[in-house]
């Protein structure tokens, strides 16, 4: 599977989730962020997306995610503005091609 691919089959919920430019109103990225934070140590690791991802029923291989992740942090985390990033660029993509 593609980076992008795999960008918007592993992160379509995120597709819903407001951004804080787009308001108020709705379920915001910085509770998603806490919510799937389950160490709470204010990083998002591939485990915790990938175990979100499951309570949600999305099926994506481990190393989809790894790449997803990994394209913006080589290190293999997400700070929150990282995930903002992620979430503008599946919008985008998702707007750009319809799936």
């Amino acid at each position: 599977i593609g980076i992008m691919t795999g960008l918007t089959l592993g992160m379509l919920p995120l597709l819903w989730i407001r951004t804080e430019e787009e308001g108020s109103d709705g379920r915001d990225l910085s509770e998603v962020f806490r919510n799937w934070d389950g160490n709470h140590d204010g990083l998002l690791d591939v485990t915790e997306i990938m175990s979100c991802l499951k309570e949600l029923d999305f099926d994506v291989p481990e190393v989809t995610i790894r790449h997803l992740v990994e394209r913006y942090n080589p290190n293999g985390i997400l700070t929150f503005h990282q995930m903002q990033l992620l979430c503008h660029d599946v919008k985008l993509h998702h707007h750009r091609t319809g799936t």
